[in-house]
């Protein structure tokens, strides 16, 4: 072959390599962006899910804050404390002469309530060990 010709062929398979890894760089952020734009597609249905779970907690808690109040009116309380604790043997502040009394009367109520904090922080450090864990 002549020179000139062999050299020909190799300064245009130069340009043809340069120019199918040019191709080829191009193709490859083409799929990756068809990707990026698949996960971000997916994140943004992840993340109205999320905001409407959200809406919806919201509601249920203003729900609960509504009932809250209209369970706990002073007027329907001094009903129900009319009617149910009539004679519930609970003392009032005035009738206590000697403080060694009160245990007589609210000893149960007292270690019941201490076993009930103490299930609720076990509950607690077990969720909080658990979200650690995930």
């Amino acid at each position: 072959m002549n020179p000139q010709i062999k050299e020909f062929w190799q300064h245009l398979n130069k340009f043809y390599l340069a120019n199918i890894s040019v191709v080829a760089a191009v193709m490859l952020t083409i799929i990756l962006m068809f990707f990026v734009q698949f996960k971000v597609e997916s994140l943004q249905d992840e993340v109205v899910k999320a905001e409407s779970e959200i809406a919806a907690f919201e509601d249920e808690i203003q729900l609960l804050e509504v009932e809250w109040v209209y369970l706990t009116r002073p007027e329907r309380l001094r009903n129900l404390a009319s009617r149910f604790l009539q004679d519930n043997s609970y003392m009032l502040a005035s009738q206590i002469k000697d403080e060694g009394r009160l245990e007589q009367y609210y000893l149960v109520s007292y270690k019941k309530s201490e076993e009930k904090e103490e299930n609720e922080v076990a509950l607690s450090q077990n969720f909080k060990q658990s979200e650690l864990e995930l």
